[in-house]
């Protein structure tokens, strides 16, 4: 396939390696699906996330760059965005990883070594943005680097974990979880489906679904304003999931635990390639929450991208403790926050003020705690 004349775009050569940038997402279907199957990312730059985004993002000004090898193989896909004149990965806001579609040659050491001399040729590729402001770059995925760490200039405060799945889900949880501790659960287990039959359903694509995603984005609203938490999922985020839930494949789930006919947990998940990731969580209220359904949730989630195939389940961003006895990886998160050029200082560092003064809040366990604090009281109301 001759990807310049698919993409209508000129390409140039940088140290053998064929650049080629576009803006019209008609141009990338069958390129970048294709990538996608048979190269290393993840699903914040599928085509099926980055469409949705555009669905209800039409005023975003997309700018893809491709690089191909002299051969004509494919080597990488960077799906990024201009925003306010800054080169930012696509659907930034809504994105858990910045990353990008690598073969095995971007990740291979002679392709990290092409990266390191040419990073910065390859973010000021074909647009006029005035500043760099990508962020959550795993400092390592699949076992290796991020081609463009040696564009990051500062490390984020959070974590995400990443549990690796076996073949068999309860070898699984004697591995993970002591005798003490499942008996305990069996026990909150029992206590559970004396409310009624539990029931645990993983909804994609029927009108169950989207009731069902509208159900657990409304508890997760609530229970986010009682610690005087806005709602991060606003208008156009809340349309792109409905919009994922129909999308071919079923890349998003809503997976509800339910005891007869009360719903008491529903987590949101996505699934790409060989991976279920983990977006959010909704505990319903009532006397029931006792009892962690949320923690039973959690297993059938994970018994399920067992049973289905999945190979990995990443529990995203946060070091919540609930993850601690599942963590087989960290992975450390960093943001490039640079100028193109003098014009972009100020937008730069702006940028680069903001990630250092959250590190310092998040990263010093005694200023953060006095911020939630005083965010609960100021902002918090019960519901």
């Amino acid at each position: 396939m001759n990807i310049d004349h698919s993409l209508n775009a000129s390409a140039i050569s940088i140290d053998g390696v064929f650049l080629s940038s576009a803006s019209k997402p008609e141009a990338w279907d069958a390129i970048w699906q294709n990538a996608t199957q048979d190269n290393h990312t993840t699903i914040f730059q599928s085509p099926a996330w980055c469409s949705a985004y555009l669905s209800q993002n039409s005023q975003t000004q997309p700018h893809v760059i491709l690089g191909r090898q002299l051969s004509g193989e494919f080597a990488f896909l960077l799906p990024f965005q201009i925003q306010n004149r800054k080169l930012q990965w696509l659907a930034q806001d809504c994105n858990i990883y910045g990353y990008g579609v690598f073969s095995n040659w971007a990740l291979s050491n002679s392709g990290l070594e092409w990266f390191q001399r040419n990073h910065m040729a390859v973010l000021r590729h074909g647009h006029d943005a005035l500043s760099l402001d990508l962020r959550n770059l795993p400092r390592a995925m699949h076992s290796r680097p991020h081609p463009l760490l040696p564009a990051c200039n500062i490390t984020d405060a959070d974590t995400s974990s990443i549990l690796h799945l076996g073949a068999d889900f309860d070898a699984l949880l004697a591995a993970r979880r002591g005798s003490e501790s499942r008996q305990t659960m069996r026990r909150k287990d029992k206590k559970l489906s004396e409310i009624g039959a539990i029931n645990f359903e993983a909804l994609t694509g029927s009108t169950p679904a989207h009731a069902a995603l509208d159900e657990l984005l409304a508890v997760q609203a609530a229970r986010l304003l009682e610690n005087g938490i806005g709602d991060p999922v606003d208008t156009e985020y809340r349309a792109m999931l409905h919009h994922l839930l129909d999308s071919e494949g079923g890349p998003l789930k809503v997976l509800r635990l339910s005891a007869g006919s009360e719903h008491l947990a529903s987590l949101l998940c996505t699934y790409q390639n060989d991976t279920v990731t983990f977006l959010m969580i909704a505990l319903t209220a009532g006397p029931a929450r006792r009892h962690s359904p949320g923690d039973l949730a959690l297993r059938r989630s994970i018994q399920h991208a067992i049973e289905t195939g999945y190979k990995k389940f990443d529990f995203s961003l946060g070091a919540h403790s609930y993850k601690e006895p599942w963590r087989d990886e960290t992975v450390e998160l960093s943001h490039a926050v640079r100028a193109f050029g003098f014009a972009g200082l100020p937008i730069a560092a702006i940028g680069l003020g903001k990630q250092a003064a959250r590190r310092m809040i998040k990263g010093n366990p005694v200023l953060w705690d006095n911020f939630y604090a005083i965010r609960r009281y100021l902002r918090g109301k019960a519901v």
